[in-house]
């Protein structure tokens, strides 16, 4: 099998609006690989603190690493996802969606390999 390991660092986010009628932004990003029918690839998905200073303005300096089997990958249409989300204070509704990217993990992985036949 051809693993790759795959860091994703999720720095900051601008401008975010805000989701909350009473309370302020407490945002957080949520990463995970996913198949085309909402299969996780991983047991779960991954989670980072909330940053509570930065409001729609967020700085996390995040990383995310994953190993990847490529050619499993590229069978399966894995796609990487980023959420983001805001803690709520009542903790029984739930945190509330801000956002969210979808990538085809098969592009992602082309380039790195690309790159890795360069060197």
């Amino acid at each position: 099998m051809a693993w790759r390991h795959l860091e994703i660092v999720i720095e900051r986010a601008k401008e975010l609006e805000s989701v909350h009628r009473f309370q302020s932004l407490k945002p957080y990003p949520v990463v995970c690989i996913c198949d085309d029918e909402g299969n996780y690839y991983y047991d779960s998905e991954k989670k980072k603190p909330v940053d509570l200073n930065g409001r729609s303005n967020p700085e996390w300096g995040a990383l995310f690493d994953f190993d990847i089997d490529i050619v499993e990958a590229q069978q399966r249409q894995l796609y990487l996802i980023v959420r983001l989300e805001s803690h709520r204070n009542v903790s029984c509704l739930g945190d509330k969606f801000i956002g969210k990217v979808v990538l085809a993990l098969e592009n992602c992985l082309m380039i790195l390999v690309m790159l890795m036949t360069r060197n």
